[in-house]
């Protein structure tokens, strides 16, 4: 249904800026873009002219509590520069020992809904995220951001790294 995809689309948006990813010029200032870069992945993309070109995109791990709930996450800046206005973030994240999810929004296209996802592990493969659960998700992550989550920096998180490179690969 069309009007799901734009629902998730903007629960996507809404999520990604309570991590810290938002377009420049807000993106570093909060959550976890604020964070020293853990990482950086290589990317081959090929720019106007059809030339490949490597692009180093950051990777932020971080960590936060909340109560009794440890959240770690993962978030990659995959905006290209020789691409105006390209805005592309990707987070995946785990609260406790529940499974990973993720979220990607590629912001230049309005016809780009955006991917919200849940890894299974056992298999390693990405499933769509029912509406009812974006919505727990988006009430989850709101609570945190209103109990006042802090990140704090991580060296890293392998199995959020592995997650985030199959995500990124779809």
């Amino acid at each position: 249904m069309q009007k799901n995809k734009y629902l998730t689309k903007e629960i996507i948006r809404h999520l990604l800026a309570c991590f810290g990813a938002a377009p420049h010029p807000n993106f570093g200032k909060a959550g976890l873009s604020a964070l020293k870069i853990s990482k950086e992945l290589i990317i081959e993309h090929v720019d106007e002219e059809s030339r490949p070109e490597q692009i180093s995109h950051p990777i932020f791990f971080g960590e936060g509590k909340v109560d009794n709930s440890t959240f770690q996450a993962a978030l990659i800046d995959l905006s290209v520069p020789f691409v105006k206005g390209d805005v592309e973030y990707c987070v995946v994240f785990r609260v406790d020992n529940l499974p990973i999810h993720g979220l990607r929004l590629f912001y230049t296209y309005d016809d780009e809904f955006g991917d919200f996802k849940i890894y299974d592990e056992k298999s390693s493969v990405w499933i769509d995220a029912p509406l009812h659960t974006q919505g727990l998700v988006l009430n989850g992550i709101e609570r945190a951001v209103s109990a006042g989550i802090t990140w704090s920096e991580v060296a890293e998180l392998p199995e959020l790294y592995n997650a985030l490179i199959k995500l990124i690969e779809i």
